[in-house]
């Protein structure tokens, strides 16, 4: 699963399913780091690991926005300074 903006997203979840084939996660892996990316494999989760951790994230800066503590160019800039993400909660959600 890559992730957006694939160019800067450097990671990768390799999720196996129930019948995947024990070989299929390694092959995956030698493909996305060729591709210059880095493989983690995961256990299937709703949302993929990575968006399942960033809801916590994308809840808390729609409070803030909804709060009027901040707008959402200050709050993206926070979390792209402050908290060293490559994109804030709302860049994302415009994808």
């Amino acid at each position: 699963h890559f992730f957006n903006p694939v160019p800067l997203m450097r990671i990768v979840e390799v999720v196996p399913g129930a019948a995947t084939r024990p070989e299929i996660p390694a092959a995956l892996t030698e493909l996305v780091e060729g591709c210059g990316h880095t493989a983690v494999t995961v256990a299937d989760t709703p949302g993929f690991l990575v968006n399942h951790a960033g809801r916590g994230l994308v809840t808390e800066a729609l409070a803030l926005l909804e709060e009027s503590v901040a707008g959402p160019a200050d709050i993206d800039r926070i979390a792209r300074d402050v908290l060293g993400l490559r994109m804030g909660p709302f860049e994302l959600m415009d994808l």
